[in-house]
């Protein structure tokens, strides 16, 4: 029985493909060529391939209806069979101008339908191969290779037909669906913006951030629902052809939208309008309730001509923000109107009316709302920024946090002005003011750097007055840094002074292109972080003085010894990559515990400060001067072999020979010896040894002299003080 089993499972793995290779090997010896010559054999052959293909096909399709995957063996099993059986049903026709050949393209058209790639590859590959072997079994005149070739491309070109159509048209839905989200992302990002649920100056094209846009579009989902509530419950209870709230423009109070309408007929509505126009414009300006009826014109809230014979006009006042003539702050228009020329009455104003009060409400709410997350991130990057000012040492660091946080929390839009003043007091006394840091719109990053005197622009006066300016709306045309720098289209700006104690470091200036004026709690916001600006510039300064005298020697203002070692080995390391030579040179005061005997230690201590002066003066910028210990000094000159630092060392010699040195017991003359050590000449473990042992050397020939580690090395005749060594 076992045995039984196991054969019928091998006969049910490969009988099968057993059946499709007899089927073709009945192809190639040319058994379907003509209807005249099929056989009974042929026939059953050809019979049973198709009652296989039935049952398999037949599994597949119910496996695909349990949302099964169907392996790719079981689908190529199935096409195989299907390709084989096909060309033994079309050979009887003949190979050249078969009128039944299209069969075989839109089989495999159809098997690849829903194929996956491989299996597409597969019976494709199949078919070429069925094809050719035919093709080269019964050769003819008749059928040239033109016959092959053709057929061989239609048959590749029909397998990979649908995967290239399904292809286009689901790249195009993508396409067509991702401009669908984006148009109603838009549309969403523009409601909340004129509704005041997301940041004032943001435009449909905006970045936000995920929270923020979800957020955003949460509340103007919520709003609609609640707003299109009330307008379905006042279009029943009215019996209106629609009802429909119309809002201004946050930033355009000549302009009214169409917020929400029921019965919904956005289509036929006009989205935006001028709040001059017909009667909405009478309404806008009226500001009360009014009602009409019969032939009525000005029906400016419809695309085309329509029929309207009744209207009921209510404006949206806050309450909560009253105006100069003490009413409610004017925030849209809810119309109600009939096509009928039914009027409407005092019930139906009053019912209107409350329905007004209901959707105010619903936007209060959700601004209020919004409002509070505001309020929580302003504090959260307020915290966050006092965090990184606190965190910041350098001045460089301090400058660019205070530029970037202001951005983070105030503005609205990368072209809003951000900058960052500084001030110090000059020659004369008068201040000299640098803008440090600036971001906005193009072409100011050219200010950066730019320095100018005290005068009438809002910097110098804010500095001048230690308050924060101005305190009205700017003109179009304004002076923020300098006189001769004007700025154009800043409707909105700020600039508050950096104060620490009695001092003003400078200030932290913000501007805007939007025609709104920085509210309280922004102006706070500033202030608050002009605050943290100033201590922490405060404290990068101290610590940049603090740092300068930790590395500088208090008397001489030199590099001292640790700075020293520290830039010699570094020095030591780039000569070493690059191969260029370095030189060292010790000097040293001559007789100066003498001098500080007879003189006292004051006059040496000008004397010290003196010839440090000298040696600064007598080096390079890339050169490292510093004082070694006592009245002994060390020059580091980088790209210098052992004669150039010769030279050099000579040179400052000579200077500090010839310099008469005044002192508070009079002019006094001093003398300097030197040696002198090269790398790599002089390994660099051994290079400022060397040089100091080249220094003793010229103590030992009379000071007053230079020597190199060389001239040490070698016998040298006698010289006179002051002379250059042999």
């Amino acid at each position: 029985m076992a045995s039984l089993r196991k054969l019928g499972r091998r006969m049910r793995q490969f009988g099968p493909l057993a059946l499709a290779a007899a089927v073709f090997a009945a192809l190639l010896d040319g058994r379907y060529a003509s209807l005249e010559g099929l056989t009974v054999w042929s026939s059953l052959l050809l019979a049973s391939l198709a009652l296989v293909t039935s049952i398999l096909w037949i599994k597949l399709i119910q496996r695909r209806l349990r949302e099964e995957q169907s392996p790719v063996l079981a689908e190529l099993e199935v096409g195989a069979l299907l390709v084989v059986g096909a060309f033994a049903v079309v050979d009887p026709y003949g190979r050249a101008g078969n009128p039944l050949y299209p069969l075989l393209y839109l089989l495999l058209a159809f098997l690849n339908t829903s194929a996956s790639p491989r299996v597409t590859i597969g019976l494709t590959l199949l078919a070429l191969a069925v094809e050719g072997s035919l093709f080269f079994a019964r050769y003819t005149a008749e059928e040239g290779w033109a016959h092959l070739a053709a057929r061989a491309f239609f048959l590749s070109a029909f397998a990979f037909l649908p995967k290239i159509a399904l292809a286009i048209e689901s790249s195009t839905l993508r396409i067509l669906g991702q401009q669908e989200l984006r148009r109603r992302e838009r549309a969403r990002r523009e409601d909340a913006r004129r509704l005041r649920l997301s940041s004032a100056g943001a435009r449909g094209d905006d970045p936000l951030s995920d929270e923020q846009a979800l957020w955003s579009f949460a509340a103007v989902a919520e709003l609609e629902e609640a707003v299109s509530n009330t307008l379905e419950v006042a279009s029943l209870a009215l019996r209106t052809r629609a009802v429909s709230v119309f809002l201004m423009e946050p930033d355009d109070e000549e302009g009214l939208w169409l917020f929400a309408s029921r019965p919904r007929d956005e289509r036929n509505l006009r989205r935006r309008f001028e709040a001059k126009e017909g009667l909405l414009g009478a309404a806008a300006k009226r500001r009360e309730p009014f009602r009409l009826c019969g032939d009525i014109r000005g029906i400016a809230w419809y695309e085309g001509r329509e029929p309207i014979r009744s209207v009921l006009i209510v404006p949206l006042r806050d309450e909560r923000t009253p105006e100069p003539n003490g009413k409610g702050k004017f925030r849209g228009l809810l119309v109600a109107d009939r096509l009928e020329a039914v009027p409407f009455e005092d019930a139906d104003e009053e019912l209107l009316v409350a329905c007004s009060r209901e959707i105010l409400r619903s936007i209060e709410s959700e601004w209020v709302m919004n409002q509070i997350r505001k309020d929580r991130e302003r504090a959260e990057g307020i915290y966050r920024a006092i965090e990184k000012f606190n965190r910041s040492t350098q001045i460089e660091e301090v400058l660019d946090t205070a530029v970037q946080e202001v951005r983070t929390i105030l503005a609205e839009h990368e072209k809003d002005l951000v900058a960052v003043t500084t001030v110090e007091v000059g020659e004369g006394g008068r201040r000299i003011h640098r803008v440090e840091r600036i971001l906005g719109p193009r072409g100011l990053e050219k200010i950066q750097g730019l320095t100018f005197p005290e005068g009438s622009c809002l910097v110098s006066q804010a500095v001048k007055h230690r308050a924060t300016l101005p305190t009205r709306p700017p003109p179009r045309s304004v002076c923020i840094f300098g006189e001769d720098t004007v700025l154009r289209g800043v409707s909105s700006l700020k600039v508050a002074p950096l104060k620490m104690g009695n001092e003003v470091l400078g200030t932290l200036v913000f501007g805007s292109e939007k025609r709104r004026h920085l509210q309280h709690v922004d102006v706070q916001t500033l202030e608050l972080l002009a605050s943290q600006v100033a201590q922490s510039l405060q404290r990068a300064r101290f610590y940049a003085q603090t740092q300068a005298l930790a590395d500088k020697d208090g008397l001489t203002g030199l590099a001292n010894r640790r700075v020293f070692e520290e830039r010699l080995e570094h020095m030591l390391n780039l000569a070493a990559r690059s191969g260029r030579p370095l030189a060292v040179v010790v000097a040293d005061i001559d007789h100066f515990k003498t001098i500080n005997d007879t003189y006292g230690h004051l006059t040496g201590d000008e004397i010290l400060r003196k010839v440090a002066t000298i040696l600064r003066e007598g080096a390079r910028n890339t050169d490292v001067v510093a004082r070694y210990g006592g009245e002994e000094f060390v020059l580091v000159l980088a790209d210098t072999d052992m004669e150039g630092g010769k030279r050099t060392a000579e040179r400052i010699r000579q200077e500090v020979e010839r310099t008469v040195i005044a002192t508070s017991l009079g002019p006094l003359r001093c003398t300097m010896s030197m040696g002198i050590a090269s790398y790599p000449k002089v390994p660099r473990e051994e290079l400022l040894e060397r040089a100091d042992q080249a220094l003793y050397h010229a103590k030992r020939m009379g000071r007053n002299c230079t020597f190199t580690v060389e001239e040490m090395e070698r016998p040298a005749a006698p010289r006179a003080i002051g002379g250059e060594s042999s």
